[in-house]
């Protein structure tokens, strides 16, 4: 599907300030506190390398099938620095918000062709960050089940002993028992 998308030309050509301004509204953002000690240039390429890819995803025919491959990777790295779900879904929404504020604010959108442009661009946009929500919550979930699977291979070998372990404190049972038998029998006498 390719359209003329005003927003998305905005993004191509102020990727960077939005992202900036990003940076600046999640470390700050009581809904985002894993972010708040973050320096900026370390979370800055994940807002620029985000809207990037939105850039190369936005015109395809299948925009859902084009965002799984880089948005799963995207939210298993976010799952891996430890950033909490709830978080990562947020951060995704001052993402979209931060867009249009950038537009707002530079009056983008004049014309009546320009507003109609600015609904399309939007609707299209918020399109494709609803697939983007929907591969960061399908990743950490998968991503939660492989490490809870694990944690639970860990505690059932955790009780786990060996064969070799079994036999020798069942042959030192053995032992202690017959000691503990002669010594009773020879106490009676």
């Amino acid at each position: 599907m390719k359209t003329s998308l005003k927003l998305i030309e905005l993004v191509r050509e102020k990727g960077e300030a939005i992202a900036r301004n990003w940076a600046k509204d999640v470390r700050r953002n009581a809904k985002t506190p894993y972010y708040h000690d973050l320096p900026e240039d370390r979370i800055l390429p994940q807002a620029i390398q985000f809207y990037e890819h939105l850039l190369e995803i936005v015109n395809l025919d299948d925009p859902f099938a084009g965002a799984r491959a880089y948005f799963s990777k995207y939210a298993e790295r976010l799952f891996r620095e430890g950033i909490p779900l709830n978080e990562a879904v947020y951060a995704l929404i001052l993402m979209r918000r931060h867009i249009w504020l950038y537009a707002e604010f530079q009056a983008t959108f004049i014309t009546a062709i320009e507003q109609k442009q600015a609904v399309e661009s939007l609707l299209r946009t918020t399109l494709i960050f609803d697939y983007i929500m929907y591969f960061v919550a399908e990743t950490y979930e998968t991503l939660l089940k492989g490490q809870a699977e694990s944690e639970r291979a860990k505690k059932k070998s955790d009780y786990v002993i060996p064969w070799t372990s079994w036999a020798s404190l069942w042959w030192e049972g053995r032992g202690k028992r017959e000691e503990e038998s002669h010594n009773l029998n020879g106490h009676a006498r």
